[in-house]
């Protein structure tokens, strides 16, 4: 039976039981979608790293500070010099060198002792300046005895803990490599120099 779209008019094509029983009948989902949501409407953006011009719905263009095409050019711009993210300096903090020391001797990890230190070091307490009434090293070093740390205690108490060098999962990382190679079975001997990390 010849009826037409509720949105757009053109003429289409229906069951004669759908023109009774249906109140109103589209040509496409996209006429449907129009007809039911007419406030949903399209903006046109400039992709950041393309320049092309492309559609989206203002609610999903509203949601980002740059607008891009494809997955493959919000992915560029992402690993790019121009995002922020990938090259945050984690190291120049005394805080976040702080907990990459903690978090690297397992202090706090899953099935252990020490969440607490590990969140209070993510709250910048340790680095602050030491007081004639509180100094935060101390207060670490102890935390870390308690728990029975005492190695890396004396690392926070002579400040050799800022040597990444000196630290003693590094020292023993061939030894960790090792055990970890002879637990799995592995047949090769490891090398630094094969480590190819992205």
């Amino acid at each position: 039976m010849q009826t037409t779209c509720s949105q757009c008019h053109k003429p289409i094509n229906r069951q004669p039981w759908e023109v009774r029983t249906k109140p109103h009948l589209f040509c496409s989902h996209t006429c449907q979608a129009r007809f039911y949501h007419p406030k949903i409407t399209i903006v046109e953006l400039e992709c950041f790293t393309c320049g092309i011009l492309f559609t989206r719905k203002v609610h999903d263009a509203k949601q980002a500070h740059h607008s891009f095409c494809c997955k493959e050019h919000y992915w560029e711009w992402k690993t790019s010099s121009e995002s922020t993210y990938y090259n945050r300096d984690l190291e120049s903090s005394p805080k976040q060198r702080l907990v990459h020391f903690l978090v690297v001797h397992n202090v706090g990890s899953t099935g252990t002792p020490g969440e607490n230190i590990i969140q209070t070091a993510k709250s910048n307490f340790y680095c602050q300046e030491a007081t004639p009434a509180c100094n935060p090293m101390s207060v670490l070093a102890s935390d870390l005895e308690r728990l029975g740390h005492t190695k890396l205690a004396q690392l926070i108490r002579s400040g050799e803990w800022e040597e990444q060098a000196k630290w003693p999962a590094i020292l023993n990382q061939g030894n960790i490599f090792a055990a970890v190679r002879k637990r799995a079975g592995l047949p090769w001997e490891y090398s630094p120099a094969d480590d190819n990390w992205p």
